[in-house]
């Protein structure tokens, strides 16, 4: 079968995401998306009804339309997202005295001066109930100083679900002189974060409103536990700090230093919650529940069990796009197992990016998102051929090799993007991946194991001090590495339309490798004359 036809998903994609974009950037009005949409539909619903003869004849002409009609919904749920109109009813009622309604999103993260917590806006005093989509505010509750006249009062946090009633004006979010060239207020609206308040005692208070669901409540009774443990048998604040973010992506105990060295290092995928992280507990649970049989009643109960698992981790651990990333595409390997279908696993990635956009098409422009899918798509398309380039004899160095050709391929797409973001390039990538990756998943299996045994103290600690140490040997090596001088590339500048160049130089590149078809050259070469006028 070719590979188009076996990719439908990759087929939807493509037109999915261009929607998107002109949802995003034109911006048309309501009525003009469901124009779209209704025309597609009907010239589809048209040709259904005419003769086989004619449907042949009209077999592009329909593609074409149904292209049209995904594009046209992706446009359409992006423009649904448009928060200006809610924007401006909050701008003209600054100036009024106002009270406004909030839902708190997440139990309050401690800062060194307050405590942070994301919150929605409901309504105001003089709005009743606000229009979708539901806009955001950043929440800090400061803490008291040592000559506060309320520093004997003691502080209520809200806790998560929670409606509580803020009386302080709500300012808009701005870039900060310290954050160089990083579009902080963006990063924030594409999150449909667009507000912070900074409150004091006084001026917040509750409704006695709001309760997290049972599920919530039980993930996070789980996730405290985790923590708990990690931080009672893991010696070292560092240690600890990265257990935890290695665990459940718990990142309020990691030292900014340490991030600093693992993003110079390129290795800072490991500290994010990923394919790595639900690799290894699919794994295990497969292994756990391999007695519940073959016939079809084991089968579903199995996979049942397995996509709960999963999805209760995706949950407790935050549910960023990379781990829902892996959380969809393991949904579709399970099924896919229950009823015994398989498919290229580039069309699950493509099927799950289809169905994460669908639910939030702000997450194009997360770079989490971008880095996360780039890397999963570069190591499907290019490890198995870089791997067969060098086919050593040598056990050892075929399984050096191995690992070395998947992080080859994952740096091979995620490289533009992570120059355009990051303006820096890690020389020593190979080198820090071949350490930092299979010591994170001994780590991270390590601490599975830590939670297991949690009830017998005495082996808890033994383990706890080991993966302590792993951990500290882990940081030391990429310390040091991240602070040799020749270790990262740095102030290097992509504009956007020069990335878009860069990847079709190495699609072009790919093809021409891969297919042995000289016809791709001449046009790679061209491309990469393009690419360095731009730079001009």
């Amino acid at each position: 079968m070719p590979f188009w036809i076996a990719t439908p998903f990759l087929r939807l994609l493509f037109p999915f995401v261009a929607g998107i974009f002109c949802g995003y950037y034109l911006l048309p009005p309501p009525w003009a998306g469901w124009t779209w949409i209704g025309i597609s539909m009907v010239f589809l619903l048209i040709a259904e009804r005419l003769s086989l003869r004619h449907q042949f004849a009209l077999a592009v002409s329909r593609g074409l339309a149904i292209q049209l009609l995904v594009a046209g919904l992706g446009s359409f749920i992006t423009t649904a997202q448009d928060p200006r109109h809610v924007i401006s009813i909050i701008d003209d009622v600054h100036a009024q005295n106002l009270v406004y309604l909030l839902r708190v999103n997440e139990t309050p993260l401690e800062k060194k001066a307050s405590w942070k917590a994301e919150a929605s806006i409901l309504a105001t005093s003089s709005c009743r109930e606000l229009p979708g989509p539901v806009l955001k505010v950043l929440l800090y509750f400061r803490k008291p100083v040592a000559d506060d006249s309320v520093r004997m009062t003691k502080i209520h946090l809200p806790h998560e679900g929670e409606k509580i009633l803020v009386t302080r004006r709500l300012s808009p979010i701005a870039n900060s002189p310290g954050l160089g060239s990083f579009d902080y207020k963006k990063y924030c609206a594409l999150q449909h974060i667009h507000y912070q308040v900074f409150l004091a005692p006084g001026e917040y208070g509750t409704t006695g409103l709001g309760q997290a669901s049972h599920l919530t409540r039980i993930l996070d009774l789980v996730r405290n536990r985790v923590l708990n443990i990690l931080r009672l048998y893991i010696p070292g604040k560092k240690e600890a700090g990265l257990a935890e973010a290695l665990m459940i992506g718990y990142k309020g105990d990691l030292d900014k230093t340490l991030v600093q060295s693992y993003s110079l290092t390129g290795v800072v995928h490991i500290i994010a919650i990923s394919g790595l992280h639900l690799g290894l507990i699919y794994a295990l649970l497969r292994r756990l529940t391999l007695s519940l049989g073959k016939r079809l009643t084991g089968r579903v109960c199995r996979a049942l069990l397995i996509l709960g698992c999963l999805w209760a981790f995706s949950i407790m651990a935050g549910g960023s796009p990379s781990v829902l990333r892996s959380a969809v595409m393991f949904s579709f390997l399970v099924t896919g197992e229950i009823l015994h279908r398989k498919s290229l696993v580039l069309n699950s990635l493509a099927a799950s990016a289809f169905v994460l956009l669908w639910h939030e098409p702000y997450w194009l422009w997360d770079i989490g998102f971008q880095l996360s899918y780039t890397a999963l798509a570069g190591i499907i398309l290019f490890n198995k051929p870089l791997y067969q380039l060098f086919r050593p004899r040598s056990k050892i160095l075929d399984g050096i090799w191995k690992l070395n050709a998947v992080t080859l391929s994952a740096q091979l797409l995620t490289t533009p993007i992570s120059i355009y973001h990051f303006h820096q390039f890690p020389l020593l990538f190979l080198f820090t991946n071949f350490i930092a990756v299979p010591l994170s998943s001994i780590i991270l299996s390590g601490e599975i194991l830590l939670c297991v045994i949690s009830i017998v103290p005495w082996l808890a600690q033994f383990i706890g001090k080991m993966l302590g140490l792993l951990i500290s040997w882990m940081n030391g090596i990429i310390g040091y590495t991240g602070g040799l001088p020749f270790s990262t590339l740095k102030n290097i500048t992509l504009a956007a339309n020069q990335v878009l160049i860069v990847y079709v130089i190495i699609t072009l590149l790919a093809l021409w490798l891969l297919h042995r078809d000289k016809r791709f050259l001449p046009l790679a070469l061209v491309s990469a004359i393009c690419f360095f006028i731009s730079k001009l």
